[in-house]
């Protein structure tokens, strides 16, 4: 039998190849573990959030923006969002209702050969940091607006 790579071990291998550095912070059995990578954009610098959910064969990834949208903001800042939601075939921005966190998400069910699973993630990652980068700006704009 021949043993598969996990989605965990293809989001290792992703940073190895990227030679982006990783910390792994352990969960319990319930939950997987946190994998931790800086995102460096043009406009930023930002935490990224890798969660390989494998028995859902389902790789989510996300990145927290660092801005806390106020309570009398957040509808505002919902539509916003919402909008520019359309302009995106994979991920989008999201914001926690109870903390105003404004974050980048995309999940991708793996699936394919390991090189296809290696192109999920890629592609789920550089997605979510592309969406950080261009709208990181414009929604600081709107907070202090």
């Amino acid at each position: 039998m021949v043993n598969e790579m996990t989605i965990k071990d293809h989001f290792l291998q992703f940073t190895r190849d990227e030679n982006i550095p990783v910390v792994q912070i352990e969960r319990d059995m319930d939950v997987p573990d946190d994998l931790h990578i800086v995102i460096i954009g043009e406009h930023g610098r930002w935490d990224g959030i890798a969660l390989p959910f494998e028995e859902e064969k389902l790789f989510v990834f996300y990145v927290n923006m660092g801005l806390l949208v106020p309570d009398g903001k957040r509808e505002k800042i919902s539509d916003w969002m919402m909008k520019k939601d359309f302009l995106y075939q994979y991920g989008g921005l999201y914001m926690d209702t109870k903390t105003g966190t404004a974050i980048t998400r995309c999940s991708m069910h793996m699936y394919g050969s390991d090189e296809d699973k290696q192109e999920l993630i890629r592609k789920a990652v550089y997605t979510c940091a592309t969406i950080a980068d261009q709208t990181y700006g414009e929604l600081q704009e709107l907070l202090v607006s």
